[in-house]
């Protein structure tokens, strides 16, 4: 239990330390990517959501949401969601259908 009460402090605290997306108005089109860190010890799961946030941020992608999930009481993993205005670039299938 002192596991897990240790990874959501540390999980609240990686949430307050980053810019949240949520603050900028939402783009027309956006890619949306939702990660799951699996569970380990309080520590682990803190530094594989730093080298995720690194890797994503260095991809373009804007922290937006971060949920921890358990199951009967226990620390399963953390889904960390990013998102990122999509470019002119990426295929037609990921953008939103425009009106006829």
């Amino acid at each position: 239990m002192r596991g897990f009460l240790l990874a959501v402090i540390a999980a609240l605290v990686f949430a307050g330390s980053v810019s949240i997306a949520a603050d900028k108005p939402p783009q027309e089109a956006q890619g949306i990517r939702t990660m799951f860190v699996d569970k380990g010890s309080a520590r682990s799961v803190l530094k594989a959501i730093n080298v995720l946030h690194a890797k994503m941020e260095a991809d373009g992608w804007v922290y937006r949401d971060m949920s921890v999930y358990t199951e009967d009481g226990d620390l399963q993993g953390i889904f960390v969601t990013y998102t990122r205005p999509m470019t002119d670039a990426e295929p037609a299938m990921h953008k939103p259908a425009t009106g006829q």
